[in-house]
């Protein structure tokens, strides 16, 4: 917390900022001094009025306490600095008897004035205002191509526009204005998490263009040395329409002027976006359109924004929705599913790291605090260690309370693990989850080649720790009996597949290969290991279309001393394989019962 001292540096800083230049204050004070000892009465009292403003102002107890930032720099223009410096130089010339040393004075001060003094159209590091309109520059060209697009644009811009586009005309609409800066102390959640992303130095544009999207706002605009990929432009269905004064233009023709076709409301709470019907029934289990896109909403009534339009139209009774989330901006590679169907059965696979805790839990209030069923593939850090968190924090605990109706898991020998552990293994979590698997009542040890049912969802095991894991070579025990499982629709071979492969390791990878043949044939896989380790023959038994890499952009890169997962993507592209990777998080995939 700021201490006093800090709040009246800051405070000077802010005159300073403001004013350009400390003197204009000296000034005023040697002025005022003046006028209380040679100036009129009423002079004394815009001195003493004006002494008591800048005591309300310039006071760190009323900054603290009182005052938000935003608040506090518009006081200024309060403060009559310049009066009293005009009052006191005014004065001045009345006592100097001589007309000539009057004009004199006069003269000499104001080139001062010009030499010393700031340029406004400079002080707030802009350019000065152009055009009819005497708006900053590019908002005048910026809102006219909107306009020439859109008769009433809906836009999310950067700060350089968030105050004067909606100045140029009354039919833009901004998502939000100076709000933002707490001027009018109202911001939506959503309003300022945008705000943040689009101002920062490496925009995070999948969560800016989904939001924009299911939200209506057509316009997307930020700077041109800010660019969106081509990958995120072509999932959301912008385009870059412009490129005016140095800011780049996305638009979205497709998105209509109507919020849904059942002329319902949504609202965002805590946890995520609601439908409510006019009778104020909240939507479940069914799909919409909102703003020309159709959306899906769980059996909770939150939407699933990660479904696409057509993919939202499509999903039946019977078919499984599972998402791959994970972030580009993330540092660490992490594994995180979903897998759901539409009579609410939710299945959680992996998590991540345990500072993903708070992302997981977010989402385990999107189903109500209730996961039927958590499957563990294998006890590392980056894919158990938000587990670990939540089941601590949340299941053990009697605040916020999640209920887990099963946990599925690989049984490892504990005295064996700790006793070959490598150093990259982190068993400390392993340890732990030990630990806590000793409070659980509804923990199951998979094993190989068996079936298990949650609700309509099911998954048959492959791989997991057996005899044979005492003598395949591995570099990391966990990944060698990482657990492979594959997700069915409950029409089984009639319907679409996934198969997951955790981080499996070529050994474990040969053995089920020779074990289950083309049993393994999936529509889609999850590629192990983030991208890397098993070869391509693996893949071709699986004969999948399309597979899943966890990776942020970073573990994507050729760097053959630490990992093959660019040769892998490189791969997978070049057999006609399609690629969901962390660049377009959240990745949806629905498995149709019937194929």
């Amino acid at each position: 917390m700021a201490t006093f001292i800090e709040i009246l540096t800051y405070i000077n800083s802010m005159f300073d900022l403001y004013y350009g230049n400390m003197c204009w204050l000296l000034l005023a004070a040697v002025s005022s001094i003046f006028l209380l000892f040679k100036g009129s009465k009423r002079q004394k009292y815009i001195v003493i009025s004006s002494i008591v403003i800048y005591a309300m102002i310039y006071n760190p107890v009323l900054y603290k306490y009182v005052y938000s930032e935003i608040v506090f720099w518009r006081l200024f223009w309060l403060v009559p600095t310049f009066l009293l410096i005009t009052l006191g130089f005014c004065e001045l010339l009345t006592l100097i008897e001589n007309s000539c040393k009057r004009i004199a004075l006069t003269v000499i001060t104001i080139p001062v004035l010009v030499v010393f003094g700031t340029n406004v159209f400079n002080s707030l590091a802009v350019d000065s205002f152009t055009g009819i309109y005497k708006l900053p520059r590019g908002t005048e060209q910026v809102g006219l191509f909107m306009l020439s697009l859109d008769e009433t644009p809906r836009c999310i811009v950067p700060r350089e526009l968030m105050t004067s586009i909606r100045q140029y005309s009354a039919d833009i609409e901004p998502m939000y204005g100076r709000n933002i800066d707490g001027f009018l102390r109202f911001a939506s959640d959503d309003d300022r998490n945008i705000y943040d992303a689009i101002s920062s130095e490496v925009p995070d544009y999948n969560y800016i263009f989904s939001l924009a999207r299911l939200n209506g706002y057509n316009f997307v605009i930020n700077s041109e040395s800010k660019p969106a990929s081509e990958a995120v432009l072509d999932r959301y269905d912008y385009e870059l329409a412009a490129v005016i004064e140095g800011f780049n233009i996305y638009y979205n023709p497709n998105i209509t002027d109507t919020l849904s076709d059942d002329d319902i409301s949504m609202y965002h709470n805590s946890v995520g976006w609601c439908l409510i019907r006019p009778d104020g029934v909240r939507l479940t289990s069914t799909y919409l359109s909102l703003y020309g896109y159709y959306y899906y909403v769980n059996h909770c009534g939150y939407i699933y924004e990660g479904t696409a339009s057509l993919e939202s139209q499509q999903i039946g009774l019977d078919d499984l929705i599972i998402t791959q989330y994970g972030s580009n901006y993330y540092g660490q590679p992490s594994m995180f599913y979903t897998i759901e169907n539409t009579n609410g059965t939710v299945v959680f696979v992996d998590g991540g790291n345990p500072d993903e805790a708070d992302f997981v839990m977010n989402h385990i209030r999107m189903y109500g605090n209730h996961i039927n069923a958590w499957i563990l593939t294998h006890p590392h850090t980056d894919h158990i260690g938000a587990f670990n968190e939540i089941y601590n924090n949340y299941v053990l605990t009697d605040g916020e309370h999640v209920s887990i109706d099963n946990i599925y898991a690989i049984d490892i020998p504990s005295d064996y693990y700790n006793e070959i552990a490598q150093p990259w293994d982190d068993i400390s979590t392993f340890n732990e989850f030990v630990q806590l698997a000793g409070t659980m009542n509804n923990l199951t040890y998979v094993e190989r080649g068996e079936t298990y049912d949650v609700g309509r969802i099911s998954f048959e095991v492959y791989n997991t720790f057996t005899d044979e894991s005492y003598d395949i070579p591995t570099g990391s025990l966990p990944n060698a009996c990482t657990m492979v499982l594959e997700v069915f629709t409950p029409s089984g071979d009639d319907g679409e597949s996934m198969l997951f492969l955790g981080d499996l390791e070529q050994g474990n990878a040969d053995l089920i290969a020779g074990l289950f043949g083309d049993e393994l044939q999936a529509d889609y896989v999850q590629a192990a290991h983030h991208g890397q380790n098993v070869d391509y023959a693996f893949y071709e038994l699986i004969g999948a279309h399309t597979a899943t890499v966890d990776a942020p952009e970073w573990l994507r890169q050729e760097n053959p001393d630490s990992h093959t997962a660019f040769e892998h993507l490189q791969w997978f592209e070049a057999n006609n394989i399609t690629v969901l990777t962390y660049d377009t998080t959240p990745n949806v995939i629905i498995l149709h019962a019937e194929d």
